[in-house]
C-alpha cells in the first residue's frame, strides 16, 4: 500500500511539472496573509496608522526568489502555447532578505528602520514616520499595551521614534529552514521569450499600497465607534492569540499553545470587553460570558465550522499559525 501512495505521489508530481513548471515565490497583494510577505506589508501598514505596534518574525536572514504572481501567470500562459510539455523553471533569478522586505515595505510608508542587535535579539527600531494616526496599544516587543513612545516638536514632520516594531521570535524558526532559494530561468526566458516585468520593490510597494487601504479603512471604523477585524496576534501570559474569524462584533481567536489549562480544543470570543472560552466538541462554554444571543451565534458558527476549527486547533496547539474562517454570514 505504501509503495503504491509513492508511486501515485511521484506521477501526480510528474504531471504537474509537466503542465505547469516549477514557480518560485509568486506574491501579490493576493497573497494569504499566512505567508510572511502578506504578514510584513499588512503588519507595516497598520503600524504606521497606530493600529499596531511590532511584528514578530523568524529569521531575517532568510533569501527568497521573489517575483510577482502576474509575472507567473504570464509564463503558465505561455508554457501551455508550447507544442510539448516541457519543465520550466520560474524565477525571476534575484535574492532578496527578509530584512530587505522589511526594508522596502517601510520605504514605500516613508518609514526609516534602525536594525540594532544580532540573531534571536535583533530588533528593527522606528526612527522616523509620517505619524498618521492615534498611538498604538497593541502589543509590542514591549509586551501588551506598551505605547509608543513619539516624540514630535510643534509641527515637526516627521515624528522622531525609537520603538521597536519588528521583534525576532524563536517560535518563528522552521526546524527545516531552507536558507536560501534562488531560481534559473534561463529556459523559460530562451524558448517561451518569458522576461519578467515587476521589479522586486514595485512588488513591495504594491502589496504595501493594497494593505494600507485596508488599514485606512479599519482606522476611519474604529474612530467611529465601530468594531474592525483586528489582525494582531495577541500576547498574553507569554502566548500568542491570532485572530481568525470576526462576525457580528464577535472577535473569535485560537492560543497557540492552548492545551494546557482547559485541555479540551477550544476558541476564545470576545465582545465589547467580555470574553468566553468554548468548547469546539460541543460549543459549550468553558470559562467566561459574553451576552446570550452573541454566545448562540458563536455555537452555532462553531456547529458549522467544526472541522475546520479541529484543524486550525491542532495547528495552533504545535506553535503553527491557524487559518482564517469564514464569518456567520
Amino acid at each position: 500500500m505504501r509503495g503504491r501512495q509513492a508511486l501515485a505521489c511521484c506521477w501526480i508530481t510528474v504531471n504537474h511539472r509537466e503542465g505547469y513548471g516549477s514557480l518560485f515565490n509568486d506574491e501579490s497583494p493576493l497573497r494569504r496573509e499566512t505567508f510572511v510577505t502578506r504578514k510584513i506589508t499588512r503588519a507595516m501598514a497598520r503600524i504606521t496608522l497606530g493600529l499596531r505596534d511590532c511584528l514578530n518574525r523568524g529569521k531575517l536572514e532568510s533569501l527568497r526568489d521573489w517575483g510577482h504572481g502576474s509575472d507567473c501567470v504570464e509564463v503558465q500562459w505561455l508554457m501551455r502555447q508550447q507544442e510539448k510539455p516541457v519543465d520550466f523553471v520560474i524565477a525571476t533569478g534575484v535574492q532578496y532578505g527578509v530584512r530587505d522586505f522589511f526594508n522596502a515595505a517601510a520605504k514605500e510608508l516613508d518609514m526609516q528602520i534602525r536594525w540594532r542587535g544580532q540573531g534571536i535579539e535583533e530588533n528593527g527600531y522606528l526612527i522616523s514616520s509620517p505619524f498618521k494616526g492615534e498611538v498604538g496599544r497593541g502589543v509590542g516587543a514591549l509586551g501588551e499595551g506598551a505605547p509608543f513612545h513619539r516624540q514630535s516638536g510643534e509641527g515637526q514632520n516627521p515624528a522622531v521614534i525609537d520603538q521597536p516594531i519588528i521583534a525576532v521570535a524563536l517560535r518563528y524558526f522552521r526546524p527545516t529552514e531552507v536558507e536560501t532559494l534562488l531560481g534559473d530561468a534561463t529556459k523559460a526566458k530562451e524558448t517561451p521569450g518569458w522576461i519578467p516585468r515587476i521589479a522586486f520593490h514595485e512588488l513591495v510597494a504594491e502589496m504595501v499600497r493594497e494593505d494600507l487601504k485596508s488599514a485606512e479603512r479599519d482606522e476611519l471604523f474604529k474612530k467611529n465607534g465601530y468594531a474592525a477585524f483586528d489582525y494582531n496576534e495577541y500576547e498574553r501570559g507569554g502566548r500568542t492569540m491570532p485572530t481568525i474569524s470576526m462576525f457580528y462584533g464577535i472577535i473569535i481567536c485560537l492560543y497557540f499553545y492552548d492545551d494546557e489549562r482547559h485541555k479540551l480544543p477550544h476558541i476564545h470570543a470576545k465582545y465589547q470587553g467580555q470574553e468566553a472560552s468554548f468548547s469546539i466538541l460541543d460549543g459549550a462554554i468553558l470559562s467566561g460570558e459574553i451576552p446570550i444571543s452573541k454566545t448562540r451565534l458563536v455555537q452555532a458558527w462553531i456547529e458549522i465550522h467544526r472541522e475546520a476549527l479541529l484543524a486550525d486547533w491542532e495547528l495552533a496547539v504545535s506553535g503553527q499559525t491557524p487559518f482564517a474562517i469564514d464569518p456567520l454570514r
